[in-house]
């Protein structure tokens, strides 16, 4: 396909088309050859609006938002009406947590949204990303507020689940719990997602106990379901079942071997507290040879290299985790692994920005104590 498709360009240079397919199927091995590409299109041909979206997208996809934000943003200029692009700028910004410009691009884009006579299919994923934006500075209700606004559809329950989670994190357990037992599943795919929205909700409160038996009164009825059975692994951890933990991982992956998560979370938990380092190492590459650039299993390979003492490589893999996604939890990786390798100030600025975002994050509340970090 790729052979092909150069042949297109080839034949046309100023296609669009030839542009577009040939950076999408260069993405997956060749991220950086993929944007390259895109930026000669633009250079030859400084007009095309499509293929400024593509390489915003492009850069988005492995964490350049600031990259990612000046292609939209030149795409924007070139066509100001263009709804997707205002729907990117804001939703780059969200995940570059640049909260008040994305507040205004995606308001802006629902401002123009609303005019047009069909709600557009992007208008959930502005008020999801609005959403985020509130629960990330802990403004539970205002978040709510956006999600109320998902009418009923493929994303309803996702909302919903949302709107139960936040309850939760504002000391209102029973009400998100009531919630939650009252929604309507339509198959049983919906059904497992509640139970195990409920169990989020229960171990965000870390109420551990509870959750882990919601999650086995699930299993009672659908006892093969991945999903459950990954979310039990975990919950079960949590009490201190570890050899179940363990167990219920591996059948995970025997029931979804292509799937990266039970990889990743057997590799991190081997690597984080045990000695069995070779064995992590062997389930962590496998997850990310089924996901190269998802955050979480960048992490638990930069944290199984400081496992193993090699912090310089520990550092290159966690930073690059942390600018794809600033989780509290990578932060609290990334810091620690600075702080033991003389760089405490830059620990320190981590870990800062780590606790602003999530004072109340397990791991990062476990590696500050452990080095007496106070915030």
């Amino acid at each position: 396909a790729l052979t092909e498709a150069r042949a297109a360009m080839a034949i046309e240079p100023a296609s669009e088309i030839a542009a577009l397919t040939t950076s999408r199927l260069l993405l997956a091995k060749s991220p950086g050859e993929a944007a390259r590409l895109l930026q000669d299109f633009i250079d030859r041909n400084p007009k095309t609006v499509e293929v400024r979206i593509a390489l915003g997208r492009t850069f988005a996809t492995h964490g350049e938002y600031l990259a990612a934000h000046e292609a939209l943003a030149e795409a924007g200029k070139l066509d100001p009406a263009n709804l997707e692009v205002l729907l990117l700028l804001g939703l780059v910004s969200a995940q570059a947590h640049d909260y008040a410009n994305a507040t205004r691009e995606l308001q802006g884009y629902l401002d123009a949204a609303g005019k047009l006579e069909e709600r557009p299919e992007g208008v959930d994923s502005a008020l999801f990303a609005l959403a985020t934006v509130a629960e990330d500075q802990h403004r539970f209700d205002e978040a709510n507020a956006y999600l109320d606004r998902i009418e009923p559809g493929e994303r309803y329950l996702d909302a919903q689940t949302r709107i139960a989670r936040n309850l939760a994190r504002s000391n209102r357990l029973d009400d998100a719990r009531t919630l939650l037992h009252a929604l309507p599943a339509r198959d049983a795919d919906e059904e497992q997602s509640l139970v195990m929205a409920e169990a989020q909700v229960l171990r965000e409160a870390r109420h551990y106990r509870e959750a882990f038996e919601v999650l086995e009164g699930g299993l009672k009825i659908w006892p093969d379901a991945p999903a459950l059975l990954y979310d039990y692994a975990l919950a079960a951890e949590k009490v201190e079942r570890t050899e179940l933990m363990e167990a219920t991982l591996r059948r995970v992956i025997t029931l979804k071997p292509g799937e990266p998560q039970a990889y990743n979370a057997l590799g991190y938990w081997l690597a984080d507290t045990t000695a069995r380092l070779d064995e992590a190492e062997v389930l962590i590459e496998k997850a990310l040879s089924l996901a190269p650039d998802d955050a979480f299993i960048i992490d638990s390979m930069g944290w199984l290299q400081y496992r193993r003492g090699r912090n310089d490589r520990a550092i290159a893999l966690l930073e690059r985790a942390y600018r794809i996604k600033p989780d509290p939890e990578i932060g609290a990786h990334l810091g620690e692994v600075y702080w033991v390798s003389g760089m405490r100030d830059k620990a320190e600025i981590v870990w800062r920005a780590a606790h602003a975002r999530d004072p109340e994050n397990e791991t990062l509340a476990q590696t500050l104590a452990r080095y007496t970090v106070k915030f």
